[in-house]
């Protein structure tokens, strides 16, 4: 059997198909990284990174949400990467896969015209940084005629290399239809495509029109949506059915458009079929005998002879697109709900084991704050720590009243105020670990969690346990020299407490290099709040964890944790574990 395409032919759509796919898709994953470095830690990109931009041979977009690592414009480079491996491997007889994606990197490119028009009208307009907006632009601009006529080639080349599916029989010689399941996927996926094309640029037109009253009132009318629709539609099937006789669903299923004689459509049998799509119930209409925009315009979808995978086989590849899309829109979100309950139940486990710890190891310099469960009152107990005898807990009652929450400050500064005239009682150390919830699900639950501590029927909860003359570690954030922020030099730390220090550092995520000589001071709130840690490959995309062994004045010594975490979001989290 003599080969379908030549030797040429076959280097330059094989070959083509892999480079390309696999430079788009590493680009994508660039230009993402750009823009996630300069929206979220204000990273300004390098001149030279403008380059990856250049090899990026499509731009698709549906909805103003994502980023530029656009989940669209992969999956069609993936499929242009899965069609070059079948290309190489079926010796050239299946070119679906590649014939779909050249197609829509061909009607982005064109697209793509009157975009770099309207932003240089706008360069112009403009007369700071215009010549370097008209230099990229025109680079992108000679980029896009590249990849357009690269695209036309090899679908020309592909389109001329097939022929109908004729079947004989004894009665005579037909053309099979494409089966109208077939068609049905046609109108999803080349709508799709229209949307994800043509979108860009009425953002676009869009955006320039705000300085235009008619048409920024015109776009904010309903018919504005009609009208693009209709536009749209004019320019997409007409553009592929009457150069190609195929849009970019119909080349998936090797279908095309003929007239009644099985031959071209001429171009006014495609204007007049693409007039009749914007008929009421015509994308349903197929599921009849004839489709009223194949009737009325006296056209045909054949099929062509295939010359490799079975449509249908080739299509279950297409299954992916179904969870693909779905994670696409609703992943993040369920992905961020879910580290964010992650996240939420690890805090709480760290807050439970440390008031654990806490009362297992209760001492004098110890103040609890608590809430009374079931009560309405705006009132905070807090119970402070004056001598431990065995079981035997000496404490004075302190008492924050109109208020939900007391902090360190607060209890600090209310025990000043108070001690002096606070009712003295003696407690049992039970009664602590009565009221401490051990779940989230005890919590403000009195029938599995509180303690009566003062015997006036009324049941307790541990909020808070503070430690009056240890540092109190908040608010870590990276500290940079850098005014660019590309890099940090060290994280710093808010005291809230009393003065201490770090005696050690310890990785438990990550392989940061602490530069510090330790131990570190701590200076008293009062003086100094800050604290630095030193570090030399820090970065800021990267995540983290570390405990610190603190010591205050006293002796005893606490353990903290660090957590650098980009999900759910970007945050430091700093918990104390004893």
């Amino acid at each position: 059997m003599d080969p379908i395409y030549s030797k040429k032919q076959s280097y330059i759509i094989g070959f083509s198909s892999l480079l390309l796919s696999l430079l788009g898709m590493i680009a994508i994953g660039k230009t993402y990284q750009l823009i996630k470095n300069a929206t979220v830690y204000g990273v300004q990109p390098s001149e030279s990174s403008n380059i990856f931009w250049l090899f990026k041979p499509l731009y698709l977009m549906l909805g103003t949400t994502k980023t530029a690592f656009d989940a669209w414009e992969f999956f069609i480079l993936a499929m242009l990467f899965l069609g070059s491996i079948i290309f190489f491997l079926k010796k050239g007889k299946d070119t679906r896969l590649i014939a779909f994606a050249f197609s829509v990197i061909l009607i982005s490119n064109l697209v793509s015209f009157p975009s770099y028009i309207i932003y240089i009208i706008k360069g112009v307009a403009k007369t700071e940084g215009a010549g370097k907006l008209h230099y990229f632009i025109f680079i992108n601009a000679a980029l896009s005629i590249v990849y357009f006529g690269l695209s036309f080639y090899i679908l020309k080349t592909i389109k001329k290399a097939k022929v109908l599916d004729i079947i004989t029989t004894e009665s005579g010689t037909t053309i099979k239809d494409t089966p109208k399941g077939q068609r049905f996927f046609h109108f999803i996926i080349d709508t799709l495509i229209m949307l994800l094309v043509f979108f860009p640029l009425l953002l676009l037109i869009a955006d320039s029109s705000s300085k235009n009253d008619f048409l920024k009132a015109f776009l904010k009318n309903e018919l504005a949506l009609l009208a693009f629709v209709f536009v749209v539609r004019m320019i997409y099937y007409p553009f592929f059915e009457i150069i190609f006789g195929s849009t970019p669903a119909k080349f998936l299923t090797e279908s095309r458009v003929v007239n009644y004689l099985a031959k071209h459509p001429s171009g006014s049998n495609v204007f007049q079929r693409t007039l009749c799509r914007s008929i009421p119930l015509n994308p349903v209409s197929f599921f009849w005998k004839m489709g009223w925009h194949d009737s009325l315009s006296n056209t045909h979808v054949v099929k062509e002879k295939r010359t490799g995978f079975k449509t249908w086989y080739l299509l279950f590849i297409l299954l992916i697109f179904i969870p693909y899309i779905t994670f696409y829109y609703l992943g993040e979100e369920m992905i961020g709900k879910y580290e964010q309950q992650k996240e939420y139940t690890l805090t709480q486990d760290y807050i439970y084991s440390f008031n654990d710890h806490s009362i297992q190891n209760i001492n004098s310099d110890q103040a609890f704050t608590l809430r009374e469960l079931g009560s309405q009152d705006y009132e905070v107990v807090i119970l402070k720590v004056e001598k431990v005898n065995g079981n035997e807990v000496v404490c004075r009652k302190i008492i924050h009243p109109k208020t939900f929450t007391t902090g360190y400050f607060d209890v600090q500064e209310l025990y000043r105020q108070q001690k002096d005239s606070a009712e003295t009682y003696i407690l049992n150390k039970q009664d602590f670990q009565n009221a401490a919830p051990k779940y989230l699900t005890q919590m403000d639950d009195s029938r599995r969690n509180g303690a009566d501590f003062f015997k006036n029927g009324k049941k307790y909860e541990i909020k808070n346990i503070y430690t009056l003359s240890s540092p109190v570690l908040v608010e870590p954030n990276y500290w940079s020299e850098d005014e660019y922020r590309r890099s940090a030099i060290g994280i710093i730390f808010q005291n809230n407490g009393k003065s201490g220090k770090i005696l050690s550092v310890k990785n438990l995520e990550g392989d940061v290099k602490w530069t510090d000589h330790f131990p570190v001071d701590i200076k008293n709130s009062k003086k100094d709040g800050n604290i630095y840690l030193k570090a030399e490959n820090l970065k800021p995309d990267e995540n983290f964890s570390v405990e610190l062994l603190v010591e205050d004045s006293l002796k005893h010594r606490q353990l903290y944790r660090v957590d650098r975490k980009q999900k759910p979001y970007i945050h430091f989290n700093i918990y104390q574990l004893n």
